[in-house]
């Protein structure tokens, strides 16, 4: 408690006018799980979300927003350290990586700064005991996640332990991930959404099979909306609304093809929409380029407190209060262990118009949760459609370097780092993200001009002394083919 009332001392020597006492804002952070930007305040008209999109019009909207990795463990675990995951020790999705010791995390920061700090519903970072310890932490049954009325009780349940603190609650909720509404023993959506009616991307194949799944995912984001609804609920009930920061955003996006488990901006590109009463301009939205380092060090600024030495991010505080603030050239994300013990380690940097894929092992094919409920079909389809093939290698062999014109092509689908007419924008962004490798520390940087020859230090750990399969899709295709 004296490590409180210092935050407190300290917030209000920081921020408070002249005999005027400093009133920290509680803040609230929603993190859903496998959401993109397909919402309506995000131009989706065929998305269902009118609790989100209600919040971006009483705050602000972020429409470049980044994820520090695509998968769900690193992710979060940049999120809540201000450190990208290649260096807080948290780089992959397995039990193989957890925090470094001597990380701190934001409930010990924030813990520091006065408030009473909580977590409830789904964690999924791997940290010595101690080492993310909030005040409280509700737990919710797996049966009850996509429970709205049980999300709310659960959050009337820590308002209750607060008593009277400033408070900082990270809710984690497991909409919109697999299983949607609809599927195997879930009940389905109460106002479906229409398959015929629902866009393919540019990056998946128009089959039946594949509408009926985007439908369900657009059910499942109306399910996230809702449990956002019955949060902010919960908290108008208490009286805390025009006293809170609520942040809304996600850990990576959708399970879909060039989305979850890729650097493309269909992994990677996350809503982040903040309503701070009485302070972010209603209905503002702002292109700032915002990775997922930066919102810790945002928080800690919005509690009056210093930041840490470890934070690898910068403050967006500023964004929020709607005054001057230089906006990043550019941010990074990366990707290294995915789920199923697969090492695919990719770093890229994302610039104003340009993104810069570098996959340091081009030998190893890409395999992914995402990838893996839709390559089957494109498989099927390989001899028949050249569409296919070409949808499904991006994925798997993208090569080691990768330049895609984000204004020009939004969709990624035409690689320009062979192009001598992009050739400064290669070299240039190239040179950005070898630096911030060697600035972070990052271990891989050591396998930067990976040729095919020599060893790669991490492989073995990693692997566990099992050999990696890297013509997975060769005997794909040959199955394929056996078949009558």
């Amino acid at each position: 408690m004296l490590a409180g009332a210092l935050g407190l001392a300290l917030a209000s020597a920081l921020h408070a006018a002249p005999g005027e006492p400093f009133s920290p804002p509680n803040i609230l952070v929603i993190l859903t799980d496998d959401m993109g930007t397909q919402l309506g305040t995000h131009g989706d008209v065929h998305a269902t979300t009118p609790h989100i999109d209600q919040l971006a019009a009483q705050g602000v909207r972020f429409d470049r927003a980044y994820a520090a990795a695509p998968s769900c463990t690193p992710s979060r675990a940049a999120l809540l350290t201000g450190v990208t995951p290649h260096a807080n020790g948290q780089w992959g999705f397995g039990a193989q990586t957890e925090l470094h010791p001597g990380i701190v995390t934001a409930p010990e920061m924030m813990r520091q700064a006065g408030y009473f700090t909580g977590l409830l519903g789904k964690n999924h970072i791997r940290a010595a005991d101690g080492q993310l310890e909030f005040d409280v932490r509700v737990e919710i049954p797996k049966s009850l996640h996509n429970s709205p009325q049980a999300i709310g009780r659960a959050v009337n349940e820590f308002l209750d332990k607060t008593g009277g603190q400033p408070f900082f609650l990270v809710v984690g909720i497991r909409a919109p991930h697999t299983p949607y509404p609809g599927d195997l023993g879930v009940p389905a959506w109460r106002e479906p959404h229409d398959p015929d009616a629902i866009p393919v991307p540019a990056t998946a194949l128009d089959t039946p099979r594949f509408r009926q799944a985007q439908a369900r995912m657009y059910d499942a984001y109306s399910l996230a909306d809702d449990l956002v609804g019955s949060i902010l609920t919960a908290l108008e009930g208490a009286d805390l609304s025009r006293s809170t920061l609520v942040i809304v955003t996600s850990d990576h996006g959708p399970a879909i093809p060039a989305s979850k488990g890729t650097l493309f901006e269909g992994g990677i590109h996350v809503p982040l929409i903040a309503h701070w009463p009485g302070v972010t301009a209603p209905g503002r939205s702002t292109d700032a380029l915002v990775g997922g380092v930066d919102l810790l060090p945002t928080l800690l600024e919005i509690a009056g407190a210093p930041s840490h030495p470890q934070i690898q991010g910068k403050s967006f505080a500023k964004i929020l209060k709607g005054e001057p603030a230089p906006s990043p050239e550019v941010v990074f994300s990366e990707q290294t262990l995915l789920q199923g013990n697969r090492y695919f380690p990719q770093r890229a940097v994302r610039a104003d118009r340009y993104k810069y894929i570098r996959t340091l092992r081009p030998d190893i094919e890409l395999r992914n949760h995402a990838l893996g409920r839709w390559a089957p079909e494109m498989i099927r389809a390989w001899n028949s459609d050249p569409r296919a093939r070409f949808l499904l290698e991006r994925q798997v062999r993208p090569g080691h370097e990768e330049l895609y014109d984000l204004q020009a092509d939004p969709d990624e689908l035409h690689n320009l780092a062979a192009d001598p007419a992009h050739a400064k924008q290669r070299v240039a962004l190239r040179k950005q993200l070898f630096d911030w490798m060697k600035r972070t520390r990052d271990p891989w940087l050591g396998i930067w001009e990976w040729d095919g020859t020599g060893s790669d230090p991490h492989e073995p750990a990693i692997a566990q002394g099992s050999p990696f399969q890297r013509t997975w899709l060769d005997a794909a295709l040959a199955a394929e083919q056996r078949k009558p």
